[in-house]
Protein backbone atom coordinates (compact mmCIF):
# COMPACT_ATOMS: atom_id res chain seq x y z
CA UNK A 1 0.00 0.00 0.00
CA UNK A 2 1.49 3.38 -1.07
CA UNK A 3 1.72 6.53 1.07
CA UNK A 4 -1.37 8.12 -0.53
CA UNK A 5 -3.47 4.99 -0.05
CA UNK A 6 -2.27 4.70 3.55
CA UNK A 7 -3.22 8.30 4.30
CA UNK A 8 -6.63 7.82 2.71
CA UNK A 9 -7.22 4.62 4.68
CA UNK A 10 -6.21 6.32 7.93
CA UNK A 11 -8.50 9.27 7.19
CA UNK A 12 -11.44 6.95 6.50
CA UNK A 13 -10.73 5.00 9.67
CA UNK A 14 -10.57 8.28 11.63
CA UNK A 15 -14.05 9.21 10.36
CA UNK A 16 -15.32 5.72 11.26
CA UNK A 17 -13.91 5.98 14.80
CA UNK A 18 -15.52 9.40 15.30
CA UNK A 19 -18.81 8.01 14.06
CA UNK A 20 -18.54 5.02 16.39
CA UNK A 21 -17.71 7.30 19.34
CA UNK A 22 -20.55 9.72 18.57
CA UNK A 23 -23.75 9.79 20.56
CA UNK A 24 -26.01 8.03 18.01
CA UNK A 25 -29.29 9.77 18.82
CA UNK A 26 -27.67 13.22 18.76
CA UNK A 27 -25.90 12.36 15.51
CA UNK A 28 -29.13 11.21 13.89
CA UNK A 29 -30.87 14.42 14.97
CA UNK A 30 -28.02 16.67 13.77
CA UNK A 31 -28.15 15.11 10.30
CA UNK A 32 -31.64 16.52 9.85
CA UNK A 33 -30.25 20.08 10.01
CA UNK A 34 -28.43 22.10 7.37
CA UNK A 35 -24.65 21.45 7.28
CA UNK A 36 -23.93 25.05 8.31
CA UNK A 37 -25.31 24.38 11.81
CA UNK A 38 -24.99 20.59 11.98
CA UNK A 39 -21.82 20.33 14.08
CA UNK A 40 -23.02 22.73 16.78
CA UNK A 41 -26.44 21.07 16.84
CA UNK A 42 -24.74 17.72 17.44
CA UNK A 43 -22.65 19.17 20.28
CA UNK A 44 -25.75 20.70 21.84
CA UNK A 45 -27.86 17.57 21.50
CA UNK A 46 -25.08 15.46 23.00
CA UNK A 47 -24.99 17.57 26.19
CA UNK A 48 -28.04 16.01 27.77
CA UNK A 49 -31.38 14.38 27.09
CA UNK A 50 -33.14 17.66 27.83
CA UNK A 51 -31.08 19.53 25.25
CA UNK A 52 -31.76 16.83 22.69
CA UNK A 53 -35.49 16.95 23.38
CA UNK A 54 -35.59 20.75 23.01
CA UNK A 55 -33.71 20.69 19.69
CA UNK A 56 -35.98 17.93 18.40
CA UNK A 57 -39.17 19.69 19.49
CA UNK A 58 -38.18 23.24 18.50
CA UNK A 59 -35.40 23.29 15.84
CA UNK A 60 -35.26 27.10 15.54
CA UNK A 61 -34.87 27.49 19.29
CA UNK A 62 -32.17 24.84 19.26
CA UNK A 63 -30.25 26.81 16.63
CA UNK A 64 -30.40 30.17 18.42
CA UNK A 65 -29.27 28.55 21.70
CA UNK A 66 -26.57 26.17 20.51
CA UNK A 67 -25.49 28.02 17.30
CA UNK A 68 -26.13 31.61 18.44
CA UNK A 69 -25.58 34.66 16.23
CA UNK A 70 -24.49 37.98 17.74
CA UNK A 71 -28.03 39.02 18.71
CA UNK A 72 -28.47 35.87 20.83
CA UNK A 73 -24.89 35.31 21.95
CA UNK A 74 -25.18 36.94 25.38
CA UNK A 75 -28.39 35.11 26.29
CA UNK A 76 -27.45 31.66 24.98
CA UNK A 77 -25.47 30.48 28.10
CA UNK A 78 -28.37 31.37 30.40
CA UNK A 79 -30.78 29.63 28.04
CA UNK A 80 -28.65 26.47 28.23
CA UNK A 81 -28.93 26.60 32.03
CA UNK A 82 -32.70 27.04 31.78
CA UNK A 83 -32.91 23.95 29.56
CA UNK A 84 -30.87 21.90 32.03
CA UNK A 85 -33.06 23.07 34.91
CA UNK A 86 -36.10 21.77 33.05
CA UNK A 87 -37.68 25.13 32.16
CA UNK A 88 -40.77 24.94 29.99
CA UNK A 89 -40.34 25.31 26.25
CA UNK A 90 -42.36 28.53 26.04
CA UNK A 91 -40.32 30.06 28.88
CA UNK A 92 -37.05 29.37 27.08
CA UNK A 93 -38.47 30.67 23.80
CA UNK A 94 -39.69 33.85 25.49
CA UNK A 95 -36.28 34.39 27.09
CA UNK A 96 -34.60 34.08 23.67
CA UNK A 97 -37.33 36.23 22.07
CA UNK A 98 -38.37 33.49 19.64
CA UNK A 99 -42.10 33.33 18.73
CA UNK A 100 -43.80 30.02 19.34
CA UNK A 101 -45.04 29.80 15.76
CA UNK A 102 -41.41 29.23 14.69
CA UNK A 103 -41.74 25.75 16.18
CA UNK A 104 -43.42 24.80 12.88
CA UNK A 105 -40.18 25.19 10.91
CA UNK A 106 -38.48 21.94 9.95
CA UNK A 107 -34.83 21.25 10.94
CA UNK A 108 -33.47 21.45 7.38
CA UNK A 109 -34.66 25.04 6.93
CA UNK A 110 -34.77 26.27 10.55
CA UNK A 111 -31.60 28.35 9.98
CA UNK A 112 -33.59 30.49 7.53
CA UNK A 113 -35.52 31.95 10.45
CA UNK A 114 -32.54 34.20 11.17
CA UNK A 115 -32.59 35.65 7.62
CA UNK A 116 -36.29 36.22 6.95
CA UNK A 117 -38.67 38.53 8.78
CA UNK A 118 -42.13 36.98 8.92
CA UNK A 119 -44.79 39.53 9.95
CA UNK A 120 -46.98 38.49 12.87
CA UNK A 121 -50.10 38.26 10.70
CA UNK A 122 -48.54 35.87 8.18
CA UNK A 123 -47.14 32.98 10.21
CA UNK A 124 -50.52 31.24 10.05
CA UNK A 125 -49.74 30.56 6.37
CA UNK A 126 -46.51 28.64 7.04
CA UNK A 127 -46.84 25.37 5.06
CA UNK A 128 -46.17 21.90 6.43
CA UNK A 129 -43.45 20.17 4.42
CA UNK A 130 -39.74 21.04 4.26
CA UNK A 131 -39.65 21.92 0.54
CA UNK A 132 -42.77 24.06 0.85
CA UNK A 133 -41.33 25.92 3.84
CA UNK A 134 -38.06 26.51 1.97
CA UNK A 135 -39.91 28.00 -1.00
CA UNK A 136 -42.25 30.03 1.23
CA UNK A 137 -39.41 31.59 3.24
CA UNK A 138 -37.29 32.33 0.18
CA UNK A 139 -40.28 34.03 -1.45
CA UNK A 140 -40.96 36.19 1.60
CA UNK A 141 -37.30 37.13 1.73
CA UNK A 142 -37.50 38.39 -1.86
CA UNK A 143 -40.43 40.75 -1.21
CA UNK A 144 -40.16 44.50 -0.72
CA UNK A 145 -40.25 45.16 3.01
CA UNK A 146 -42.28 48.36 2.53
CA UNK A 147 -45.24 46.62 0.91
CA UNK A 148 -47.25 44.52 3.39
CA UNK A 149 -49.95 43.83 0.78
CA UNK A 150 -47.39 42.14 -1.46
CA UNK A 151 -46.10 40.09 1.48
CA UNK A 152 -49.66 39.02 2.30
CA UNK A 153 -50.27 37.92 -1.31
CA UNK A 154 -47.02 35.94 -1.38
CA UNK A 155 -47.75 34.19 1.93
CA UNK A 156 -51.14 33.03 0.68
CA UNK A 157 -50.31 32.22 -2.95
CA UNK A 158 -46.65 31.41 -3.48
CA UNK A 159 -47.17 27.63 -3.53
CA UNK A 160 -49.71 28.07 -6.33
CA UNK A 161 -47.12 29.74 -8.59
CA UNK A 162 -44.86 26.69 -8.90
CA UNK A 163 -42.64 24.30 -6.97
CA UNK A 164 -39.16 25.36 -8.15
CA UNK A 165 -37.45 28.19 -6.30
CA UNK A 166 -35.70 29.98 -9.18
CA UNK A 167 -38.73 30.31 -11.54
CA UNK A 168 -40.95 31.35 -8.63
CA UNK A 169 -38.52 34.05 -7.50
CA UNK A 170 -38.15 35.27 -11.08
CA UNK A 171 -41.93 35.59 -11.35
CA UNK A 172 -42.12 37.52 -8.07
CA UNK A 173 -39.39 39.94 -9.18
CA UNK A 174 -41.30 40.65 -12.39
CA UNK A 175 -44.52 40.97 -10.45
CA UNK A 176 -42.85 43.38 -8.02
CA UNK A 177 -42.16 45.79 -10.90
CA UNK A 178 -45.87 45.99 -11.70
CA UNK A 179 -46.87 46.19 -8.03
CA UNK A 180 -44.33 48.95 -7.33
CA UNK A 181 -45.34 50.99 -10.38
CA UNK A 182 -49.01 50.77 -9.40
CA UNK A 183 -48.22 52.33 -5.99
CA UNK A 184 -46.65 55.46 -7.49
CA UNK A 185 -48.52 58.78 -7.49
CA UNK A 186 -48.61 58.84 -11.28
CA UNK A 187 -48.26 55.21 -12.41
CA UNK A 188 -47.40 54.48 -16.02
CA UNK A 189 -49.32 52.02 -18.19
CA UNK A 190 -51.32 50.67 -15.24
CA UNK A 191 -54.79 49.56 -16.29
CA UNK A 192 -55.62 47.70 -13.09
CA UNK A 193 -53.69 48.18 -9.84
CA UNK A 194 -52.58 45.27 -7.71
CA UNK A 195 -54.80 44.01 -4.91
CA UNK A 196 -53.64 41.49 -2.27
CA UNK A 197 -56.87 39.58 -2.83
CA UNK A 198 -56.24 38.89 -6.52
CA UNK A 199 -55.97 35.29 -7.67
CA UNK A 200 -52.76 33.93 -9.17
CA UNK A 201 -54.36 33.80 -12.64
CA UNK A 202 -55.46 37.44 -12.40
CA UNK A 203 -52.01 38.51 -11.26
CA UNK A 204 -50.37 36.61 -14.13
CA UNK A 205 -52.68 38.31 -16.65
CA UNK A 206 -52.38 41.84 -15.30
CA UNK A 207 -48.63 41.51 -14.80
CA UNK A 208 -48.21 40.37 -18.42
CA UNK A 209 -50.43 43.17 -19.74
CA UNK A 210 -48.41 45.82 -17.88
CA UNK A 211 -45.03 44.44 -18.95
CA UNK A 212 -46.09 44.43 -22.61
CA UNK A 213 -47.45 47.98 -22.34
CA UNK A 214 -44.38 49.39 -20.58
CA UNK A 215 -42.04 47.65 -23.04
CA UNK A 216 -43.84 49.37 -25.94
CA UNK A 217 -44.16 52.70 -24.17
CA UNK A 218 -43.15 55.63 -26.39
CA UNK A 219 -41.86 57.72 -23.47
CA UNK A 220 -38.74 59.07 -25.17
CA UNK A 221 -38.43 61.87 -22.59
CA UNK A 222 -38.20 61.56 -18.84
CA UNK A 223 -37.97 64.03 -15.97
CA UNK A 224 -35.49 61.79 -14.17
CA UNK A 225 -31.79 62.62 -14.35
CA UNK A 226 -29.60 59.52 -14.32
CA UNK A 227 -26.39 59.85 -12.26
CA UNK A 228 -22.93 58.86 -13.44
CA UNK A 229 -22.41 55.09 -13.87
CA UNK A 230 -21.25 53.08 -10.89
CA UNK A 231 -18.76 51.36 -13.18
CA UNK A 232 -17.47 52.38 -16.62
CA UNK A 233 -18.21 50.33 -19.72
CA UNK A 234 -16.23 47.12 -19.98
CA UNK A 235 -15.50 44.19 -22.23
CA UNK A 236 -15.31 40.61 -20.98
CA UNK A 237 -15.24 37.31 -22.91
CA UNK A 238 -16.33 38.97 -26.14
CA UNK A 239 -19.25 40.89 -24.57
CA UNK A 240 -19.51 44.65 -24.16
CA UNK A 241 -21.14 45.84 -20.94
CA UNK A 242 -22.50 49.35 -21.40
CA UNK A 243 -24.03 51.66 -18.74
CA UNK A 244 -27.45 53.07 -19.60
CA UNK A 245 -26.66 56.57 -18.36
CA UNK A 246 -29.80 58.41 -19.45
CA UNK A 247 -33.53 57.82 -19.06
CA UNK A 248 -33.85 57.77 -22.85
CA UNK A 249 -31.35 54.91 -23.06
CA UNK A 250 -33.27 52.98 -20.40
CA UNK A 251 -36.52 53.30 -22.33
CA UNK A 252 -34.78 52.39 -25.58
CA UNK A 253 -33.33 49.28 -23.92
CA UNK A 254 -36.77 48.31 -22.65
CA UNK A 255 -38.37 48.66 -26.08
CA UNK A 256 -35.55 46.77 -27.80
CA UNK A 257 -35.53 43.95 -25.23
CA UNK A 258 -39.31 43.87 -24.68
CA UNK A 259 -39.13 44.34 -20.91
CA UNK A 260 -39.64 47.07 -18.32
CA UNK A 261 -36.13 48.60 -18.05
CA UNK A 262 -37.58 52.02 -18.88
CA UNK A 263 -39.74 52.00 -15.76
CA UNK A 264 -36.57 51.82 -13.65
CA UNK A 265 -35.69 55.44 -14.51
CA UNK A 266 -36.79 56.83 -11.14
CA UNK A 267 -35.04 54.02 -9.21
CA UNK A 268 -31.74 54.61 -11.02
CA UNK A 269 -32.13 58.37 -10.53
CA UNK A 270 -32.59 57.78 -6.79
CA UNK A 271 -29.42 55.69 -6.63
CA UNK A 272 -31.23 52.47 -5.74
CA UNK A 273 -29.73 50.56 -8.67
CA UNK A 274 -27.94 50.97 -11.99
CA UNK A 275 -28.76 49.35 -15.30
CA UNK A 276 -26.30 48.02 -17.88
CA UNK A 277 -26.76 46.52 -21.33
CA UNK A 278 -24.77 43.44 -22.36
CA UNK A 279 -24.06 43.41 -26.07
CA UNK A 280 -22.21 41.36 -28.65
CA UNK A 281 -21.46 43.67 -31.52
CA UNK A 282 -24.76 45.37 -32.42
CA UNK A 283 -26.85 42.68 -30.75
CA UNK A 284 -28.31 43.23 -27.28
CA UNK A 285 -27.85 40.04 -25.29
CA UNK A 286 -29.09 40.94 -21.79
CA UNK A 287 -29.91 43.72 -19.36
CA UNK A 288 -28.31 43.81 -15.91
CA UNK A 289 -29.59 45.47 -12.74
CA UNK A 290 -26.85 46.18 -10.20
CA UNK A 291 -27.71 46.89 -6.57
CA UNK A 292 -25.71 47.79 -3.47
CA UNK A 293 -26.04 45.95 -0.19
CA UNK A 294 -23.79 45.45 2.84
CA UNK A 295 -21.01 47.40 1.16
CA UNK A 296 -21.07 45.23 -1.97
CA UNK A 297 -22.32 45.63 -5.53
CA UNK A 298 -23.99 42.61 -7.08
CA UNK A 299 -26.24 41.78 -10.04
CA UNK A 300 -29.82 41.43 -8.82
CA UNK A 301 -31.23 40.61 -12.24
CA UNK A 302 -29.71 39.50 -15.55
CA UNK A 303 -32.45 39.27 -18.17
CA UNK A 304 -32.49 38.50 -21.88
CA UNK A 305 -35.27 39.67 -24.24
CA UNK A 306 -38.80 39.30 -22.86
CA UNK A 307 -37.32 38.70 -19.38
CA UNK A 308 -36.04 35.31 -20.49
CA UNK A 309 -33.05 33.59 -18.90
CA UNK A 310 -29.86 34.68 -20.71
CA UNK A 311 -27.20 32.21 -21.92
CA UNK A 312 -24.91 30.92 -19.22
CA UNK A 313 -21.82 32.52 -20.75
CA UNK A 314 -23.50 35.95 -20.54
CA UNK A 315 -24.01 35.55 -16.79
CA UNK A 316 -20.43 34.33 -16.39
CA UNK A 317 -19.17 37.40 -18.27
CA UNK A 318 -21.17 39.80 -16.07
CA UNK A 319 -19.94 38.25 -12.83
CA UNK A 320 -16.36 38.19 -14.12
CA UNK A 321 -16.64 41.88 -15.07
CA UNK A 322 -17.81 42.80 -11.57
CA UNK A 323 -15.15 40.71 -9.84
CA UNK A 324 -12.41 42.28 -11.99
CA UNK A 325 -13.65 45.78 -11.18
CA UNK A 326 -13.68 45.02 -7.46
CA UNK A 327 -10.14 43.64 -7.66
CA UNK A 328 -8.84 46.69 -9.51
Amino acid sequence: MGPTQTATHQSQRHVELISEAAEPTALKLARRFHPVVRENIYRGAAISQRALQLIDAFPVLGIVIYCPLDCWWDRAPDAVKMVERGARLNQVASFMDIPMWARKLKPAIAHWFCNVHVPDDLHCYVPETTWEQRLWLRALQSRRSDNPDFAYWIARNVLKIGNRITPVLDFLRNMNDWVTEAKRTKPRCITRPFSPHMSVNTVRTENEIWHKAIANCKAAKSKYKIPAPWYPAGQVNGYQIVPLDSAEKLWKEGRAMHHCAGSYDYRVAAGNCYIYSVRQGDKRMATVELVRGQGKVKPLQIRAACNAEPPKDVKIAVRKWISELKAA
